[in-house]
């Protein structure tokens, strides 16, 4: 190119004729040129910045700067399930059903994606290679991504476990009522009790006849209300 500018200096300083017709081509040519060059340049931004957009939830969680704020802010107790009351049939789209004070029923949809990790009592693996029970009582820790959580590690609660270490006499059972922080109770014909309390907890107790623990909370619903009631 500067080897060709410097023939037309040349052929400019010397009058030809020839120079006089060369010269307005090269012109035109130079501007068509530019015209070109920046406009290429225009088009190639836009698709290298389609290229990079993350297409999954493993780049969304590399790329995205609201999920790399979130670091596992996500970490509550509660129930998995898949059924859909709607289509009246399990699906593959998996909840955490668990409450909050004054939320006794908060659904999460979950997301699980190749990092994301199951305990079900036999160590750690892949959530693809276990199978998932609805109504499975599990611990979810994940990264809270606004309407769903992306799963990093869920933990069966093994509920007989529990038992052992949750387990309170009658009169703390009778505390826990009357201080209103029972939102659901569940007696079997053995006289075992149940009661979940509205941080999400689970405590255990055995009544001294079957149905005390229902004559209990008929004490105390005009000051605390009714919380749910079952018996297995």
């Amino acid at each position: 190119m500067r080897l060709l500018a410097y023939i037309l200096f040349l052929m400019y300083r010397s009058h030809t004729k020839l120079a006089t017709l060369v010269i307005p081509i090269f012109l035109i040519f130079l501007l068509v040129f530019s015209a070109w060059y920046i406009n290429a340049l225009g088009n190639a931004a836009p698709l290298e910045k389609e290229e990079n957009k993350p297409t999954t939830v493993q780049e969304q969680k590399s790329n995205s700067p609201q999920v790399q704020n979130l670091q596992g802010d996500f970490n509550e107790t509660g129930n998995i399930t898949n059924f859909d009351a709607a289509l009246g049939e399990t699906t593959n789209e998996w909840r955490l059903v668990y409450e909050k004070p004054g939320q006794p029923a908060v659904t999460t949809p979950l997301v699980f994606d190749s990092d994301s990790r199951c305990d079900l009592g036999s160590g750690l693996k892949p959530c693809s290679l276990v199978a998932l029970e609805n109504g499975m009582r599990v611990t979810i820790e994940g990264l809270d991504n606004v309407n769903e959580v992306i799963v990093l590690q869920l933990t069966a609660v093994d509920e007989n476990e529990s038992s052992k270490t949750d387990t309170v006499s009658w009169d703390e059972a009778q505390e826990l009522i009357t201080s209103c922080k029972v939102s659901q109770v569940t007696q079997d014909h053995d006289r075992n009790v149940a009661l979940d309390l509205v941080d999400g907890s689970r405590k255990y107790t055995i009544e001294p006849n079957i149905d005390d623990i229902f004559l209990l909370i008929d004490d105390a619903i005009d000051t605390c209300g009714q919380p749910r009631m079952a018996t297995e």
